[in-house]
């Protein structure tokens, strides 16, 4: 029944002036410059390795570093300038992160 249906539908579409179509509009404006959002390592030098260990990342955005707490069901949360610590699973460390989204192991 389905190869009916196709075939009709290819059926009444022949002959049919295709001229018009597709019909180009004018141009849009231009969007605006999206904000760049890039993955910093907490702790850097480690390899994920599927299925054995996953290093953390954290957001610069806008300059700032932004974190996913998994506590609470989970939420996006600024890290401001500190020491910290990174449990990733086979790659944890201490960790400080200052200005710029700039992170070192300690």
């Amino acid at each position: 029944m389905k190869y009916l249906i196709v075939l009709g539908l290819l059926l009444a579409a022949c002959g049919q002036d295709t001229s018009s179509f597709p019909v180009a509009g004018p141009a849009g404006a231009d969007g605006k410059d999206g904000t760049v959002i890039t993955p910093v390592e907490l702790c850097p030098g480690f390899v994920a390795t599927y299925p054995s260990k996953f290093p953390e990342y954290a957001l610069c955005i806008s300059d700032q570093l932004y974190g996913v707490y998994s506590d609470h069901g989970g939420f996006l949360a600024l890290l401001p300038p500190g020491d910290y610590y990174s449990n990733g699973i086979n790659a944890s460390c201490n960790l400080r992160i200052a200005a710029h989204c700039a992170v070192t192991k300690l």
